[in-house]
Protein backbone atom coordinates (compact mmCIF):
# COMPACT_ATOMS: atom_id res chain seq x y z
CA UNK A 1 0.00 0.00 0.00
CA UNK A 2 1.21 3.45 -0.87
CA UNK A 3 -1.24 5.51 1.16
CA UNK A 4 0.41 8.38 3.05
CA UNK A 5 -2.32 8.68 5.69
CA UNK A 6 -4.29 5.99 7.49
CA UNK A 7 -7.72 5.12 6.19
CA UNK A 8 -10.58 4.08 8.45
CA UNK A 9 -13.82 2.49 7.36
CA UNK A 10 -16.80 3.67 9.41
CA UNK A 11 -19.59 1.10 9.25
CA UNK A 12 -22.52 2.42 11.25
CA UNK A 13 -26.26 1.97 10.91
CA UNK A 14 -26.80 5.69 11.54
CA UNK A 15 -25.75 7.94 8.66
CA UNK A 16 -25.46 10.93 11.01
CA UNK A 17 -22.96 9.04 13.17
CA UNK A 18 -20.93 8.10 10.10
CA UNK A 19 -20.79 11.72 8.89
CA UNK A 20 -19.94 13.02 12.38
CA UNK A 21 -17.14 10.49 12.88
CA UNK A 22 -15.91 11.02 9.33
CA UNK A 23 -15.43 14.74 9.98
CA UNK A 24 -13.62 14.09 13.23
CA UNK A 25 -11.20 11.58 11.72
CA UNK A 26 -10.62 13.68 8.60
CA UNK A 27 -9.76 16.58 10.90
CA UNK A 28 -7.13 14.35 12.49
CA UNK A 29 -5.54 13.54 9.15
CA UNK A 30 -7.30 10.27 8.36
CA UNK A 31 -8.85 9.26 5.09
CA UNK A 32 -12.35 7.91 5.73
CA UNK A 33 -14.72 5.62 3.92
CA UNK A 34 -18.29 4.94 4.96
CA UNK A 35 -20.20 1.68 4.69
CA UNK A 36 -23.92 1.57 5.38
CA UNK A 37 -24.37 -2.22 5.26
CA UNK A 38 -22.39 -5.46 5.24
CA UNK A 39 -22.20 -5.58 1.45
CA UNK A 40 -20.53 -2.17 1.35
CA UNK A 41 -18.08 -3.24 4.07
CA UNK A 42 -17.18 -6.35 2.08
CA UNK A 43 -16.67 -4.33 -1.10
CA UNK A 44 -14.42 -1.77 0.58
CA UNK A 45 -12.15 -4.52 1.89
CA UNK A 46 -11.96 -6.20 -1.53
CA UNK A 47 -10.57 -2.97 -2.99
CA UNK A 48 -6.96 -2.92 -4.19
CA UNK A 49 -6.18 -0.50 -1.35
CA UNK A 50 -8.54 -1.41 1.51
CA UNK A 51 -8.93 0.66 4.68
CA UNK A 52 -6.38 0.19 7.46
CA UNK A 53 -8.94 -0.10 10.28
CA UNK A 54 -12.64 -0.87 10.63
CA UNK A 55 -15.00 0.89 13.05
CA UNK A 56 -17.98 -1.46 13.10
CA UNK A 57 -21.46 -1.10 14.55
CA UNK A 58 -22.70 -4.69 15.01
CA UNK A 59 -26.25 -3.46 14.34
CA UNK A 60 -25.40 -2.38 10.79
CA UNK A 61 -27.99 -3.61 8.26
CA UNK A 62 -27.08 -7.14 7.35
CA UNK A 63 -28.65 -10.57 7.15
CA UNK A 64 -26.15 -11.87 9.68
CA UNK A 65 -23.80 -9.19 10.96
CA UNK A 66 -21.85 -11.61 13.18
CA UNK A 67 -21.13 -14.01 10.31
CA UNK A 68 -20.20 -11.20 7.93
CA UNK A 69 -17.78 -9.67 10.41
CA UNK A 70 -16.38 -13.04 11.42
CA UNK A 71 -15.69 -13.85 7.76
CA UNK A 72 -13.94 -10.52 7.21
CA UNK A 73 -11.83 -11.03 10.33
CA UNK A 74 -10.87 -14.52 9.14
CA UNK A 75 -9.90 -13.19 5.69
CA UNK A 76 -7.94 -10.25 7.14
CA UNK A 77 -6.59 -11.42 10.51
CA UNK A 78 -4.28 -8.42 10.97
CA UNK A 79 -7.06 -5.86 10.36
CA UNK A 80 -7.76 -3.85 13.53
CA UNK A 81 -11.51 -3.92 14.17
CA UNK A 82 -13.14 -1.60 16.69
CA UNK A 83 -16.62 -2.68 17.74
CA UNK A 84 -18.52 0.57 18.23
CA UNK A 85 -21.70 -0.25 20.08
CA UNK A 86 -24.00 0.56 22.97
CA UNK A 87 -22.68 -2.41 24.93
CA UNK A 88 -21.38 -5.92 24.63
CA UNK A 89 -24.63 -7.66 25.62
CA UNK A 90 -25.71 -10.07 22.92
CA UNK A 91 -22.50 -9.81 20.89
CA UNK A 92 -20.92 -12.96 19.53
CA UNK A 93 -18.15 -14.07 21.94
CA UNK A 94 -15.78 -15.04 19.11
CA UNK A 95 -16.07 -11.59 17.58
CA UNK A 96 -15.54 -9.93 20.96
CA UNK A 97 -12.37 -11.97 21.48
CA UNK A 98 -11.00 -11.26 17.99
CA UNK A 99 -11.81 -7.54 17.88
CA UNK A 100 -8.96 -5.18 18.65
CA UNK A 101 -11.23 -3.06 20.87
CA UNK A 102 -14.76 -2.44 22.06
CA UNK A 103 -15.79 1.20 22.45
CA UNK A 104 -19.19 2.14 23.78
CA UNK A 105 -21.07 4.73 21.75
CA UNK A 106 -21.17 8.13 23.36
CA UNK A 107 -21.87 11.71 22.29
CA UNK A 108 -18.21 12.36 23.15
CA UNK A 109 -16.00 10.61 20.56
CA UNK A 110 -12.69 11.04 22.42
CA UNK A 111 -12.50 7.42 23.62
CA UNK A 112 -13.04 6.19 20.06
CA UNK A 113 -10.46 8.63 18.67
CA UNK A 114 -7.83 7.61 21.26
CA UNK A 115 -8.52 3.94 20.55
CA UNK A 116 -8.21 4.34 16.79
CA UNK A 117 -5.02 6.42 17.10
CA UNK A 118 -3.50 3.77 19.36
CA UNK A 119 -4.50 0.84 17.15
CA UNK A 120 -3.18 2.50 13.99
CA UNK A 121 0.18 3.20 15.67
CA UNK A 122 0.34 -0.37 16.99
CA UNK A 123 -0.74 -2.09 13.77
CA UNK A 124 1.41 0.05 11.45
CA UNK A 125 4.44 1.21 13.46
CA UNK A 126 6.23 4.07 11.73
CA UNK A 127 4.06 3.92 8.61
CA UNK A 128 1.87 6.92 9.45
CA UNK A 129 4.05 9.25 11.55
CA UNK A 130 1.67 12.22 11.25
CA UNK A 131 -1.56 10.56 12.31
CA UNK A 132 -3.32 11.58 15.47
CA UNK A 133 -1.90 15.08 15.61
CA UNK A 134 -5.30 16.72 15.56
CA UNK A 135 -7.01 17.95 18.70
CA UNK A 136 -8.38 15.45 21.22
Amino acid sequence: MNRAVPCVCIADRNANVSVFLGRIFQGRGYETRVARNCGEVRNLFRDSEPPDLLIYDPEIPCQDSASALSGLMADLPSLPVVLYTHGSDGLDLTILQRAAALVEKSPDPRALVRTVDHLIRRAYPGRFPENGRGED
